[in-house]
């Protein structure tokens, strides 16, 4: 984590403070739903009575008014935080690789150095709204795994067993996913400076007769990068469907339990709806973990890779 510490000067941190806090007060908001709609369940329906069922809809309505406004607010400052974070990078890289010594660049080609500021661009993904989702769905889980803890802990004991499973799925495909992605955006760069010095130079290459010759070279290097690119998509498709698919069996256990308890009147039927919604939310992190491998990973690399950039010593410093 250390060699990303660079990135924590372009922001504020007053407004990332206040965005922590409107995430924590997003996270209880979704955590009412549930519990209201139980409720509705166990005191408006089987009772009969239709004035409980009025006000726990006013309830709801309200609710989720709240935080549309809240996740809209947060959606707006993360997106604006994201176009100038990305856009001072861009310039710090740029100012930077101007003050480097002549020697880099006579050993890279302006292709590869004009892809490696561009990487910058896939720094886009931490500010984009699976990220925030699954920010806010770790405050979400504590406060999820709590409530059915109250409701039933032998529930809770089933959705915790499956937890590590996923966990160590999903840590191992990130792991890959990540190894992947640094080696497509290397091979993607290099491609490019290979296409740029072969246009750029297209009077030598014809007056030498060498095009069938760059033309199979590139050929060569463009299938290096659908090979890198199919074997992170590989892991992106095993990390996706795998997490599913675990969440599916821990969900057919789920409900088998839960009717099991209703049948032997241990369990209320709305006991049952908010206990099947919150596992939707203890299972939310690491489902979107999996996403966030697939999408974050790449931005990491390109992260890593702009932070070597950032450290190489200029003409100054040589």
């Amino acid at each position: 984590m250390k060699k990303f510490l660079f990135t924590l000067r372009y922001f504020k941190k007053k407004k990332m403070l206040s965005l922590v806090f409107l995430m924590i007060f997003s996270s209880v908001l979704a955590l009412c739903p549930p519990y209201i709609i139980s409720f509705i369940l166990d005191n408006g329906v089987t009772k009969m009575l239709p004035k409980t069922i009025i006000v726990g809809g006013i309830f709801l309505v309200c609710i989720h008014a709240g935080s549309f406004a809240v996740n809209y607010f947060i959606s707006q400052t993360l997106t604006k935080t994201s176009s100038y974070f990305i856009a001072n990078l861009k310039n710090d890289l740029f100012t930077q690789i101007l003050k480097l010594p002549m020697e880099f660049f006579d050993n890279q080609q302006t292709g590869y150095i004009l892809e490696r500021i561009k990487e910058a661009d896939a720094l886009n993904v931490f500010f984009s709204p699976v990220f925030l989702k699954f920010i806010t769905s770790v405050f979400s889980f504590v406060g999820a795994l709590a409530l059915i803890i109250s409701i039933r802990w032998e529930l809770a004991i089933v959705l915790l067993i499956f937890l590590p499973i996923i966990y160590y799925f999903t840590n191992y495909s990130s792991i890959q996913i990540k190894k992947a992605s640094k080696a497509l955006l290397e091979s993607t760069a290099q491609t490019s400076g290979k296409v740029q010095e072969n246009i750029g130079g297209i009077s030598a290459v014809k007056e030498m007769k060498l095009e069938q010759q760059r033309a199979s070279e590139i050929s060569k290097q463009l299938k290096n990068v659908a090979d890198k690119s199919v074997q992170r998509g590989k892991m992106m498709n095993l990390a996706s469907e795998g997490v599913l698919g675990i969440s599916n069996i821990s969900s057919v256990i789920l409900v088998v339990c839960s009717g099991l308890l209703i049948v032997n009147g241990k369990m209320s039927l709305g006991n049952y709806w908010a206990i099947s919604q919150y596992a939707l939310l203890v299972f939310a992190p690491m489902q979107l973990l999996s996403s966030i491998s697939i999408m974050v990973q790449p931005g990491l690399a390109a992260l890593s890779r702009i932070g070597e950039l950032l450290k190489l010593k200029t003409e100054d410093e040589v």
